[in-house]
Parts: structure tokens; C-alpha cells; sequence
């Protein structure tokens, strides 16, 4: 599974290395992160739940479906990236079906 041309996690979350906020712009992203392999250790903590399940439809992407998932014990974070497709609704519901809670953020305007 690989991200492809996705970066939606570089600008939503913040990188303490690059001294970038949370919702800034990534200098190293476009149309995929240009320093993948190297990229600094906030980056590496993200946890993505769509980069951990090689059979998950690619709908799912965090820039198709507008949200980033995140698994945290049993509770499944999502990050509010663009608008909600029709396919978070049901996915919501699979994790609910697997025990997880599904907690919301979307950015402070």
C-alpha cells in the first residue's frame, strides 16, 4: 500500500522538524511527498489507516474521501481533510462494527 499522490496528512498535521503547524502547506509535498524516505519522525508517526490495509478500496485515500483515519487503541480519529465522500459513511459504520469509537477534528476556522 502506498500513498501515491496523496499529501493530505502533510498539511494537516503539524512536523516539529521542518517547523511546520498543523494545516501549513508541506514545502516537500506534491503529488506525493518528495522526501518519503528520509521524511522526519512526526512524519513517520502517522499512522494512516488506509496504509495499513493493503485490501481497502483506494476511495478511501484521505484525498478522495476527505478524511483521515487514524487507529489509536479503540478508537479510530478522524482528521476532516475536504468534503466527506459517501463511502466515510459506511466505512464509519465497519468501525463501529469492530469496536473502535470514531472521534472527529476537522481544522479551527
Amino acid at each position: 500500500m502506498k500513498c501515491g499522490e496523496c499529501t493530505e496528512c502533510c498539511n494537516a498535521f503539524p512536523v516539529v522538524e521542518l517547523n511546520k503547524e498543523a494545516w501549513e502547506d508541506c514545502q516537500y509535498a506534491d503529488n506525493g511527498c518528495k522526501i518519503y524516505n528520509l521524511r522526519p519522525n512526526s512524519c513517520r508517526k502517522c499512522e494512516c489507516a488506509y496504509m495499513q490495509n493493503p485490501k481497502v478500496s483506494q476511495e478511501l485515500r484521505p484525498d478522495n474521501c476527505g478524511v483521515i483515519f487514524e487507529r489509536s487503541n479503540k478508537v479510530m480519529l478522524g482528521t476532516i481533510v475536504g468534503p466527506m465522500s459517501p463511502i466515510v459513511k459506511g466505512q464509519i459504520k465497519s468501525f463501529k462494527n469492530e469496536g473502535f469509537r470514531v472521534l472527529f477534528q476537522r481544522k479551527n476556522k
